[in-house]
């Protein structure tokens, strides 16, 4: 039976916690930014957090940010939207350009 987008994304939010080594919830805040409440309802509870802390979990883990959102059940964030502003645009162009390629191979 395949599993649910909250059971997997309690098994992955679980596994990171320990993978971490974090010894309490308020460990875990202090590591990640966010709040050790949010980190209960996830870890002991399965609870799927907003998206604004789904994003700050992976940023606290240093992990891929649209890896956690997709495991979620987010939607990634566009990749153009994660370019520094002030890149000229045929160099965003040809950034674009080769992660369309890339997505085709």
């Amino acid at each position: 039976m395949k599993k649910t987008i909250r059971e997997q994304f309690h098994k992955a939010a679980l596994e990171a916690y320990k993978e971490h080594g974090f010894k309490s919830y308020r460990h875990a805040e202090q590591q990640t930014g966010v709040n050790y409440s949010t980190i209960y309802m996830i870890v002991s509870r399965g609870r799927i957090p907003t998206r604004g802390q789904v994003i700050e979990w992976a940023e606290g883990l240093n992990e891929s940010v649209n890896e956690w959102l997709v495991l979620a059940g987010y939607e990634p964030i566009p990749v153009e939207l994660c370019l520094p502003s002030g890149i000229p645009s045929k160099v965003r162009e040809e950034i674009m350009r080769l992660l369309k390629n890339a997505g085709d191979k």
